[in-house]
């Protein structure tokens, strides 16, 4: 796939580049198709919803929000299956975008690397699951100190700042991160490397606006955010990371911690 010189340009220069109707009629049917098989194991869903894939309906939102409230473990299931489900994944397995991922990195498609797979389901005023200013690469070092890499967003809901989506800050993809050392409890690896940006940065926000159909690609160090959703729906997106393998490639898991002299001396499973 030859990617438009433009979008290249903006990925080079912003860390992030747009593409309004990526997916094909195809790609969004097999999506909804497989939201809503899988969703509706869990709540009952309307023939005329499902039938429309009408993603959008309050009806569905509202049932969705009352199962994470009164159900969490069975959202927690869906959630799972929903991101685990291989019709889904085969999609970031596609030739299109291979082929895209490989023209924005510069690199064969038999060196790229897919990990990080990930689906946000963000209900209204969630403060919980919501990530302060962060770079990705810290936790995505299969091609430390390169990080050539990129980020695959794909909105299916319509996101936009009335819920919460993505703020990102341009052109901040320039320096490679040097991870402090950290050490971590055995019994909880989680970890977070927060960052304030400064005063400069902050005045350059941008939100991540985007529909179904569209897909951005942000690079592995840009940094970003998520918003508040004000809104009375989830805010839905899948996302993915590809990694350029050719030069660096530490096999392993999502996340990797180096001391200062690019030793690896954990690693998160």
């Amino acid at each position: 796939m030859k990617i438009d010189s433009s979008k290249l340009k903006s990925f080079e220069e912003q860390g992030i580049t747009f593409l309004k109707n990526f997916l094909s009629l195809n790609d969004i049917e097999k999506i909804l198709k497989s939201f809503f098989y899988i969703t509706s194991k869990y709540i009952k869903i309307s023939k005329n919803i499902r039938s429309n894939l009408d993603i959008e309906n309050q009806d569905l939102h509202n049932q969705l929000i009352n199962l994470r409230t009164n159900e969490p473990d069975k959202f927690s299931d869906l959630y799972d299956e929903f991101k685990l489900n291989a019709s889904i994944r085969s999609l970031f397995y596609s030739e299109k975008f291979l082929s895209f991922y490989a023209s924005l990195l510069k690199a064969n498609k038999e060196d790229l690397f897919i990990n990080g797979f990930m689906l946000r389901l963000d209900a209204p005023m969630d403060k919980k699951n919501s990530l302060g200013w962060h770079q990705d690469s810290p936790y995505y070092m299969q091609t430390y100190p390169d990080l050539n890499g990129a980020v695959c967003w794909l909105p299916l809901t319509y996101n936009s700042e009335n819920n919460g989506t993505l703020i990102y800050i341009p052109s901040t993809h320039g320096n490679v991160i040097k991870p402090k050392t950290l050490f971590a409890d055995s019994d909880k690896l989680s970890t977070q490397h927060s960052i304030n940006p400064s005063s400069k940065q902050f005045s350059n926000i941008k939100n991540m606006n985007g529909e179904l159909g569209d897909m951005t690609a942000l690079h592995l160090n840009i940094i970003h955010k998520s918003g508040i959703n004000t809104s009375p729906k989830i805010r839905i997106t899948l996302a993915c990371r590809y990694h350029d393998t050719s030069k660096n490639f530490n096999l392993g898991q999502d996340t990797y911690l180096y001391k200062s002299n690019g030793k690896r001396i954990l690693k998160i499973t």
